[in-house]
Order: C-alpha cells, then structure tokens, then sequence
C-alpha cells in the first residue's frame, strides 16, 4: 500500500548546528526539533533524508526520530560520537658530546586527543653541520596512526662535522590539519686539540746531567681523556729521572696524565 502525506520530525541536539539537507526541511529547526515533508511512500520505497552540520562541542551527539506522520510507540535513535585527536611531540638529545661521537636523537609523539590520529609524520631537519649516519640533513618517519592515549617512539643517531652549539626542534604532522612541535635541543659538540713542546740546553758538558722541559696543552674545547706521553731519549745518553711520574721504557720516558680539560698544561 502506498503511504502520504509522510511527515518526519527529527529531535536535533543543543550543540549541533545544522548547514544543509536534502530533502530542505520544512522551516527552520524550531525548539530542537527538524521537520520534513516528504510526500509519499509507495510499497517497499525508501526515502533518505540526509543531514550536515557541525558539532560545537567534543562528545556523543543523539539524533531522535520522534514523529513519522504519527506517534512511534518508540523512538528511533542514531547516536555520532565527536572526537578531536591532539599530538604531543617531545625529543631528547645529550647535552655535551665530543666531536667523534655518535648522537642519539629520541623523539616521542603522543595523541593526548580523543579519536584516532591517521597518517602520522615525524620531520626533521637537521642544524648546519650536522647530518644522520646515512648523509642525509632532513630525516622524517611515518608513524601511521596513533590511538587516543597511544606513543610511538623514535630513535635515530647523527654526527656532527664541526664542533659548537646545536640547537633543533622536530614538528610531526598528521590528516585533518594535525600539528605540533617538539621542545628545542641544545647539544654542544666538543674537541680536544693537544699541543707539545720540548726545551733543553743547546749545549751540555760531557757527563753533566741534561735536563729537558715537556709541556703539553689542551687548546681545544674539549676534555682530552687517557693522555699519553712517550719521549726519546737522545742517543748515547742514559735516563737519570723523570718528574710527574715518568716511568723508563727501554730508550724513552712514558707520562701517563690521564685528562687534559681545555686550557689546561702539564
């Protein structure tokens, strides 16, 4: 049997605005409640209202059918959740590293947002003078999707070229315009440069003691660590002593200073 005169009423919630539908509503959305006319219903033929809007708060907005031409003995009910997931990007790097040394960069991204969080990305460009193992001065990750409260981490390491102050920051990027950046890291890249100098007499008697004079300093940034010294003697010349610890080794004088900071001379 065909029905007429179909009439629907649709109970629309407090915090949704409605934009457009199709079929137009009959009149406005009056005390929270739509209407449409949608004529008649021959047998076994659907009719689709659709509706758009936007949602002026997070949480579950309900959606009630309360009228079809006549009372319902229930309502109809659809219910749409409204979620916004939220990145969260910290990255940690060692403060002081000497010029040789691998660094290693962690950086964790976080949706702290309800929802979940699709086509997730980690970039990276890296400071001048500094590049990852494989020669690269831009480093990105694709971290997929993150669930509401999920973490993913990321480890990589660089190198610096030259030694100084290394300030950077990461950003990651994800669908529906999801942004955020990361603390800024300041690493100081050091160096220890070593310097050596020998003095002694040009002109010595024969059989008189020799004495000579070794400074060694550190005239780089850098502390130097395990410093060693190993000196000659001079032919036809036999070991008497040797200050600061000095121990004989076959023709030579081995010095064991252990760390030179910078500036500093022994």
């Amino acid at each position: 049997l065909t029905v007429n005169n179909v009439e629907v009423f649709e109970t629309i919630p407090q915090n949704f605005d409605v934009k457009s539908s199709e079929p137009l509503m009959k009149g406005d959305v009056v005390s929270g409640r739509a209407h449409w006319f949608l004529g008649n219903l021959g047998p076994g033929e659907t009719k689709v209202i659709r509706v758009s809007g936007t949602s002026a708060a997070l949480g579950v907005l309900e959606f009630c059918c309360t009228d079809v031409a006549y009372k319902l003995p229930l309502n109809i009910c659809k219910t749409t959740n409204v979620v916004q997931p939220e990145l969260m990007l910290t990255k940690q790097t060692p403060p002081d590293v000497m010029i040789c040394d691998t660094i290693p960069i962690k950086i964790v991204v976080t949706n702290t947002g309800t929802g979940t969080a699709r086509n997730v990305k980690i970039k990276e460009p890296l400071p001048p003078g500094m590049k990852s193992l494989r020669g690269e001065e831009y480093v990105e990750y694709d971290v997929g999707s993150l669930q509401s409260n999920e973490s993913r981490e990321v480890v990589f390491n660089v190198k610096a070229d030259r030694t100084g102050t290394f300030d950077n920051s990461a950003t990651v990027i994800a669908d529906d315009g999801l942004s955020a950046n990361s603390n800024t890291t300041t690493t100081v890249v050091s160096q220890p440069v070593l310097s050596i100098t020998k003095t002694g007499p040009a002109i010595r008697y024969i059989g008189r003691n020799i004495t000579y004079k070794i400074v060694v300093t550190n005239e780089g940034n850098g502390p130097a660590s395990d410093t060693v010294v190993d000196d000659t003697i001079p032919a036809n010349t036999s070991m008497v002593n040797a200050s600061d610890g000095g121990t004989v080794t076959g023709k030579g004088v081995l010095w064991h200073l252990g760390t030179l900071q910078p500036r500093e001379s022994r």
